[in-house]
């Protein structure tokens, strides 16, 4: 039998072995527990997705505005002298920011409410560690490239905003991997 034959054959078994368990999976729920899998799924994605949005609007117009508050002072205060805080201080940091938007999911329903202010909470964490590891192991954030969160500290600070991702930075054209752009 020839290579090519063999490799469609294991091929067409990996298919029917798969749509075998999609319909056994199937089976064992109703359609209205996989719409509820999906609201769930749905509801825990955008709380990340908001959290995202949520950061890099605070740290753009509010940690770097004008006004005095301890909070903004706490992040000029990072910025000169680059202090590095422990996980659980980020976490409890950068958790005001979402607790307005905790009630979005439980609009829809309590799962999806549930669903949501998790998705937030792991958000709040994967800022804490990411703010960490931007000053300790830049390496670490292997999505990001480890040279943004230092060119947002570098000079005035109108770049990069984003410490998760640089999505929003990328949407709002305030993303930079170059020094030229931060004069």
């Amino acid at each position: 039998m020839a290579t090519g034959t063999r490799s469609a054959e294991n091929f067409a078994k990996s298919v029917g072995f798969c749509c075998g368990l999609v319909i056994a999976w199937e089976s064992r729920f109703s359609p209205q527990d996989i719409i509820e899998m999906a609201t769930i799924i749905t509801f825990f994605l955008a709380g990340l997705a908001v959290g995202t949005l949520v950061e890099y609007l605070l740290h753009r117009f509010l940690l770097h505005s004008r006004l005095r508050h301890r909070i903004i002072r706490r992040h000029k205060m990072h910025h000169k002298t680059h202090v590095r805080h422990s996980i659980v201080s980020e976490f409890l940091g950068f958790f005001p920011g979402v607790v307005p938007f905790l009630w979005v999911g439980f609009a829809h329903n309590t799962s999806a409410g549930v669903a949501f202010v998790v998705g937030e909470l792991v958000y709040v964490l994967a800022v804490a560690v990411a703010h960490k590891w931007s000053h300790e192991a830049p390496h670490r954030l292997f999505w990001m490239n480890p040279v943004v969160h230092d060119l947002h500290h570098d000079g005035r600070s109108r770049w990069n905003y984003g410490v998760v991702t640089s999505f929003w930075d990328r949407v709002f054209g305030t993303y930079t991997t170059s020094r030229k752009s931060t004069n």
